[in-house]
């Protein structure tokens, strides 16, 4: 029957996202997993690469490896998920 495709749970329980912005979400998702999980594969030159191009700066000479691929992480989801606020939303604090 048709009218389960119109239902909200019906489509959670298919594992569908039930808006276009779940699905935009879900498919950012997987590129910023596949990305992360290709970091540690990176030399460390592809990592400062990655790192200049996140931080708009030179890497830190003392950072280490892990260290580098850890931020450079962090960096990516900050960027994926505009933390710390998205675009129009401000802290109580601003008001």
């Amino acid at each position: 029957m048709s009218l389960a495709i119109h239902d909200a749970s019906a489509r959670q329980k298919s594992g569908v996202p039930s808006s276009p912005i779940g699905q935009a979400a879900s498919r950012q998702n997987v590129v910023s997993k596949e990305a992360l999980l290709r970091l540690p594969t990176l030399d460390i030159g592809e990592l400062r690469q990655q790192w200049r191009g996140l931080y708009k700066m030179e890497v830190p000479r003392h950072l280490s490896r892990e260290l580098l691929v850890r931020a450079v992480a962090f960096r990516m989801q900050e960027v994926a998920t505009q933390w710390p606020f998205p675009t129009g939303i401000t802290s109580s604090s601003d008001s």
